[in-house]
Parts: C-alpha cells; sequence; structure tokens
C-alpha cells in the first residue's frame, strides 16, 4: 500500500498555522504583561482627563516680569538682566485630589528657559550648571496662604528678595551624563559660595500679580 504524500500547498498551510500558533504563544504572555503594566497608568490618566473636575481658568493668562540679578564668580561680577515670561498651560491631575491642578510655565525674554549661574564640568566628565529657578504660579497669582507655614533660614534670603519670593524660588545644581539624564539637587546659598564661589548680592522683580480665577 502506497503511502499519500500531502499536497504542497497543504504542507504550507500546516507550516503557517504552526508558525502563527508558536508566535501566539509568545505573543500573548507578552501582551498580558504590557497591559498589567499599562492599565493603572492608562486608568489614571482617563480618570484624570474625563473623571476629575478642571480647576477654575485664570484670568490673566501670561505676564511678564522684567528682573536683575547681581552676583559674584570668584571674585568677579556678574549681571543678568532678562524678563520672566510666565504662561498657563492647562491643567492636569496628579492622583491625589479632588480636582485638577493648573499647570504654569516659565521662559526668558532671551530664549532661555532657566537662569543659569554657572557652568562647568565635575570631576567624573558630567556636564554641571547651577539655575536660580522660580515658580511661574507665585507670580501669576496662584498659590494658597497655607504653603507660606515652613519656617524660612534668613541666612539663606538674598538681598531685595521678599520671604516670600524666596520660598518660591530655589538653587539647583544640575549634573549631565552623557546618556543626557539630567540628576538635580538643591544647594544653599552657603554651599553656592564655598564649593563655587558664587555669591549671590541682589535680585530685583516685578511683584506678583493679583489673578482671578472663575
Amino acid at each position: 500500500m502506497n503511502r499519500k504524500t500531502r499536497p504542497f500547498y497543504k504542507k504550507e498551510e500546516y507550516a503557517m498555522r504552526k508558525i502563527t500558533r508558536y508566535f501566539l504563544i509568545i505573543a500573548i504572555p507578552i501582551v498580558l504583561v504590557v497591559v498589567c503594566i499599562t492599565a493603572p497608568w492608562a486608568y489614571m490618566y482617563l480618570y484624570g482627563k474625563y473623571v476629575v473636575a478642571e480647576p477654575p481658568k485664570p484670568e490673566i493668562v501670561n505676564e511678564s516680569f522684567p528682573f536683575t540679578l547681581v552676583y559674584k564668580l570668584e571674585g568677579k561680577k556678574k549681571v543678568i538682566k532678562d524678563t520672566m515670561i510666565c504662561q498657563y498651560t492647562g491643567s492636569e491631575w496628579d492622583g491625589e485630589d479632588d480636582v485638577q491642578s493648573r499647570t504654569w510655565d516659565m521662559k526668558l525674554k532671551s530664549g532661555e528657559h532657566e537662569i543659569v549661574l554657572w557652568e562647568g564640568v565635575n570631576s567624573s566628565g558630567d556636564r554641571q550648571r547651577i539655575i536660580c529657578g522660580v515658580e511661574p504660579e507665585y507670580y501669576m497669582g496662584d498659590v494658597a496662604d497655607d504653603r507660606m507655614q515652613l519656617e524660612i533660614d534668613e541666612t539663606n534670603l538674598i538681598s531685595g528678595m521678599t520671604e516670600e519670593e524666596f520660598y518660591y524660588s530655589y538653587l539647583l545644581l544640575q549634573t549631565m551624563d552623557s546618556d543626557d539624564g539630567i540628576e538635580e539637587e538643591t544647594i544653599d546659598k552657603k554651599e553656592l559660595l564655598s564649593k563655587y564661589q558664587i555669591e549671590i548680592l541682589s535680585w530685583e522683580c516685578r511683584k506678583p500679580i493679583k489673578n482671578k480665577f472663575e
């Protein structure tokens, strides 16, 4: 009795079914893992975007604040004169409150996004810079009074800067590695002087506006 041979197109169909089966065996677990990882984030995004209430919008959405920052770098006097342009950018949910929070952005008229006091390289060859940053919501009149309850070390205050301005500003040391990753750490006025020979002499800036939210 002769053994029947499987037609060529049948062999091809069988091979395709086999490949498909193996593909599904590999793909299904991967898809399930991806779904398990992304589902909570997707839920939070959709819940925050479509369920959590949006906050009242500001009456004034952008404003300019001219400033002058005077400091010494290794004994040499430096002056930065520029203008902060603060802009309302919408709202987002932080996953905690029952309402979204308003978001703001700040850039400088000169084209920069940050006030840079110093740039250099550390002992590991990583690029570093020190920036003086501010929170744009403060200048746009969008802060709660209860955020001013923290005690402020007066020895860190900068001449010309009120306690409120100091509270809503910060000094950061940024370190950029070879992969363009950025690490940030706060730095105080004493460390600024002892490690980097930077002494901030004065700060002058237009006062915050009074805004309305409806």
